[in-house]
């Protein structure tokens, strides 16, 4: 883990001259895929379908979900997104100690991956008065069909681990969608895909400004961003991994009252997993 952003910010600058990228869309005003565009890489699970809740636990390092499952004193509501097999919360549900913490779990997913089905299957039987597994579309498409109605202002805590939030054309609308889904003193607790410097590095996301000029230091342009939502605070904020660099971030809706700078799309990348996006700020 790096304690000191300064050194990522180096990186960061070093990767953003040496990389060149193919720009696989530029259009500004389609913030999501149509379901004939689904990238393969989505429509076949080609990412991490089966991290386990301890990985949870390493991975998302602003501890929120561990504090909720070892201090809350009343069960909680959690939802998972982008939760590939939902092992993490199926290995909540049969834990001793944390199955008590859960009053009810919810796994939002694009597609239900191959790998597993039949166990999944089976733990969504066993558990199906605590567990509902959600899938078939982009959490996007889900909140504005209404199929995630129930869950509005009811939600304890949401995970994002490699989920939508890396893979999304619209920033802003999911975590819009998340604040809208949790409760007042709820917690979303997530992590952004930064870059990989393992053999030829490459970066998971960048920003330009409204001139179209590269901003190099990313993890400040989104630090920035979450503090200016109105309705939120930043609790905890972090950087993690070794070659896959990501921030992390823990935040809690003290508000009902949500506005939410925006981002404007600007290209998607998805020859990498994950994807290479760039997103443009809005002018000053």
């Amino acid at each position: 883990m790096l304690s000191n952003l300064g050194q990522l910010k180096s990186v960061f600058f070093i990767l953003t001259i040496v990389i060149t990228y193919k720009s696989v869309a530029n259009l500004n005003c389609i913030p999501l895929f149509s379901i004939s565009e689904a990238p393969e890489f989505l429509t076949e699970n080609w990412f991490t379908t089966n991290r386990n809740l301890n990985q949870y636990f390493k991975e998302l390092v602003t501890g929120g979900l561990k504090d909720k499952l070892t201090s809350s004193v009343q069960p909680i509501k959690w939802l998972d997104a982008g939760a590939g097999q939902a092992i993490a919360i199926r290995d909540t549900l049969k834990n001793k100690k944390f199955q008590s913490k859960i009053d009810k779990a919810y796994s939002v997913v694009y597609k239900k991956p191959n790998d597993g089905q039949t166990d999944l299957n089976n733990d969504i039987e066993l558990f199906k008065n605590k567990f509902m597994y959600i899938e078939g579309d982009y959490i996007e498409n889900l909140f504005s069909e209404g199929k995630l109605k129930d869950l509005e202002g009811n939600l304890d805590i949401i995970t994002d681990l490699f989920g939508p939030l890396t893979y999304t054309k619209d920033l802003s609308k999911v975590v819009e969608i998340y604040l809208k889904l949790l409760k007042k003193g709820g917690e979303l607790e997530f992590n952004i895909g930064l870059m990989n410097t393992s053999g030829n590095p490459w970066l998971y996301l960048q920003f330009i400004d409204s001139n179209g000029k590269k901003i190099n230091n990313a993890e400040e342009v989104l630090q920035e961003w979450f503090s200016k939502i109105k309705g939120v605070e930043i609790i905890k904020q972090d950087i993690s991994g070794f070659n896959d660099y990501s921030i992390n971030f823990l935040i809690r809706k003290i508000s009902d009252n949500i506005e939410i700078p925006k981002f404007i799309f600007e290209s998607y990348d998805d020859l990498l997993v994950p994807p290479f996006r760039t997103f443009k700020l809005p002018p000053p």
